[in-house]
């Protein structure tokens, strides 16, 4: 993940670095989730985020 965050604008990573409000927050201010099916997932949904899954 932190390759990407070098690679791409606008990409940071915040894996294990937020509380569960503040990710809520930040999860809540997205326009999409990109997500596989886990529990960030059902927070996305939660918060009323729209989710694509990806599973497999």
């Amino acid at each position: 993940m932190e390759e990407w965050a070098t690679q791409y604008p606008n990409v940071e990573v915040v894996a294990g670095k937020l509380k569960l409000d503040e990710e809520l927050a930040l999860i809540s201010h997205l326009k999409v989730m990109i997500s596989m099916d886990s529990a960030n997932m059902h927070l996305a949904s939660l918060t009323g985020t729209p989710v694509v899954s990806i599973w497999g």
